[in-house]
Formats: structure tokens, C-alpha cells, sequence
């Protein structure tokens, strides 16, 4: 069975009765006779009792040390005990700390929902709020709009009459000025060529060649080309910029002014007759320098000229601006579109062909 630290003491001590106190009463007395007879020489019994004395002082001190130790022991289980003690005190207030925050999580809940549910009926209320403004303001609006549609529908309807007439007279005037513009734009093509009329264009002459004095180049050029007993009389001579370098670029070109009229009906005749132009080895070209409306409308019988080329007893020549005239069968033919022309030089090739 376990015994407390205080019946181990009790059972350990000696009481008044036992012969370890006799033996300490006997003891005191012996030691006061021991001093009435000081000096005197110890008997047999009182070296007896000197040895219990010494035997009995033995196991008082194993009996205090094995006391020391119990205390020893009971100080630790004291200790012990506090810890035990402390640490449920401590469990307990944990337990109290997570009651307290369980319930304050709780109140939090609640808290956030009756927020919560306070926001959205106070958004709710704006909302509805702001729809009944919004939809007060649209209808004033309308209602305003409709007012001022009804207030100008009667102009509404005098400037539409007004734009009819507007445009069934704009369309007579427009056609009036689309007619003049044709003629001012075919008068100023007609000044632009007359303008140009002694000038020629030359193609294929490779950039640089000209050097510092076009004039001559061109001059010595015309000379050595057609066969011309003398050089040409230019008034002036100049290269043409190309837009872009490259290949597929256009050929170097160079427009000159003839001075004369009669040098230039003199070469003209001479670039007719001769099929192939070139000049130090290069393939070139030479025509007269028209203006860009009429080199169109020249270029679309250009199908119709290659056509007529390879017919037999079929004379051609394109007048200025672009008229072409057809000579067959001892008759005229003149062509101002170039897809009749076209449709007549196939006829005549058809035939021939047949």
C-alpha cells in the first residue's frame, strides 16, 4: 500500500518507549556519572555503553539520511503536484478562452449577416430609387423630343418639297455642268497637245548617257538614228523622273522641243518607215510627245493596230487625238471607240481567213 511521506517519517522515528529511547535515557544518565567521576578509569559496561552510544548515533544518521530523501521526494511531488495543478488551471482557461471565442465568432456571424442583409436592403432601395428617377427623367425627355418633332415636322416637309425641287433642278444643272466640264476638260487636253506638238519622246535610253548636255546627246542622237543629213535644231531636251527604280520599272525616257516644223514632219516620216530603232546596241523607241488623256485613249487601238498590221490590202493611220481611220476596200472607215475598231479589224480578219 502507498504511504504518504509523513507516515514513512512517523514509522522511522522512535517513540518514548521503544529501546532506542531507554537506551538514550540510559545514555544521558551514564554521561552524567561519567562527568561526577571524571578522570576516573571506564569500566566494562561503560565501554558497552559507549559502543551502543556509537551504534545508536549510526542509525540515527541512516535514519536522517533515508528522512532527507523522503523530503527530497516530497518536494518533488510537491512540485509536481503544482504542475499538475497549473497545467489544468491552464487547461481551464484555455477551455474558458475557446468558449469565449467560439461565442465571439458567433456574435461576428450574426454581426456580418445583419450587415449584410441592412446593405443590400438599403442597395435595393437606392436601386429602386434611381429607377424611378431614371424612368421619370426618359419620359420627360420623350415628351420633349415629342414636342419638338411635332414642332418641326411642318419643316420637315417644306424642306423635303424644297429638296425634291432641289434635286430635279440640281440634276438638270449638274448634267448642265458635267457637259461643260467635258468640253473646258477636252479644250484644255486640245491646248495641252497643241502646247506639245513639236515635242518628241524618246524610250529606252539607259540613264547617265546624256551626261551634262542633254540638248546635244538628243541632237547627235536623232542624227545617228534616222540617217538625218544634219543635226535636228532642238530648243531644249530633258530627261523624264521615274516614279521608282527597279525592276519592273519603266524605261529612261527624254522628251525634246524640235525648233522646226519642217525637221519634225522630216523625222516623223523617217521613224514611220523604219520598224526597228536602236542606238549603240539598245532597242529604242520614238513618238510624239502627247498629252496623258490622249496617250490613253490612243493606247486602247493598240490591239486593233496589231490586228490591221498582219492584214493584206489594209491601210491604217490614227489621227489626233484618237481617231482611227481604216482604209479597205477602197473605202473609209473612222472609229472614235475603240471596241468597235476592234470589232471591225476581227470581221476583216475573219473574212480573209474564210
Amino acid at each position: 500500500m502507498h504511504r504518504t511521506p509523513e507516515e514513512k517519517l512517523k514509522t522511522r522515528l522512535p517513540t518514548v518507549g521503544d529501546p532506542v529511547g531507554r537506551s538514550e535515557a540510559s545514555i544521558s544518565g551514564r554521561t552524567r556519572s561519567q562527568e561526577d567521576i571524571a578522570g576516573k578509569k571506564p569500566s566494562g559496561a561503560e565501554i558497552k555503553t559507549k559502543l551502543e552510544m556509537e551504534g545508536l548515533k549510526t542509525l540515527i544518521e541512516k535514519e536522517m539520511g533515508g528522512i532527507k530523501t523522503e523530503l527530497l521526494n516530497l518536494k518533488k511531488d510537491m512540485k509536481k503536484l503544482n504542475i499538475k495543478e497549473e497545467v489544468e488551471k491552464i487547461n481551464e482557461e484555455v477551455k474558458d478562452l475557446k468558449t469565449e471565442i467560439k461565442d465571439l465568432k458567433t456574435e461576428i456571424t450574426e454581426s456580418a449577416q445583419a450587415l449584410k442583409r441592412e446593405i443590400t436592403d438599403k442597395l435595393k432601395e437606392q436601386n429602386k430609387q434611381m429607377k424611378i428617377k431614371i424612368e421619370t427623367l426618359v419620359k420627360d425627355k420623350l415628351s420633349e423630343v415629342e414636342e419638338a418633332l411635332n414642332l418641326h415636322s411642318t419643316d420637315i416637309s417644306i424642306i423635303k418639297d424644297l429638296a425634291e425641287s432641289s434635286a430635279r433642278n440640281s440634276d438638270r444643272d449638274i448634267k448642265r455642268l458635267s457637259e461643260l466640264l467635258d468640253k473646258i476638260t477636252e479644250k484644255c487636253t486640245e491646248l495641252e497637245g497643241y502646247q506639245r506638238r513639236s515635242n518628241l519622246r524618246i524610250v529606252g535610253i539607259p540613264e547617265g548617257m546624256e551626261r551634262s548636255n542633254p540638248r546635244g546627246f538628243t541632237a547627235d542622237l536623232l542624227q545617228q538614228v534616222l540617217a538625218l543629213d544634219q543635226k535636228p535644231l532642238l530648243a531644249r531636251a530633258h530627261r523624264v523622273k521615274r516614279r521608282f527604280k527597279g525592276p519592273g520599272a519603266p524605261q529612261g525616257q527624254m522628251i525634246l522641243k524640235v525648233q522646226n516644223d519642217y525637221e519634225l514632219e522630216e523625222m516623223m516620216g523617217k521613224i514611220v518607215r523604219s520598224k526597228n530603232l536602236t542606238f549603240e546596241g539598245a532597242r529604242i523607241s520614238i513618238y510624239r510627245d502627247y498629252p496623258a488623256e490622249v496617250a490613253k485613249k490612243r493606247n486602247a487601238f493598240r490591239e486593233t493596230k496589231r490586228i490591221l498590221r498582219e492584214l493584206k490590202d489594209v491601210r491604217y493611220t490614227l489621227r489626233y487625238p484618237a481617231t482611227l481611220r481604216v482604209t479597205y476596200d477602197n473605202q473609209d472607215h473612222f472609229f472614235k471607240n475603240p471596241q468597235n475598231a476592234l470589232d471591225f479589224a476581227q470581221r476583216i480578219k475573219n473574212q480573209e481567213e474564210d
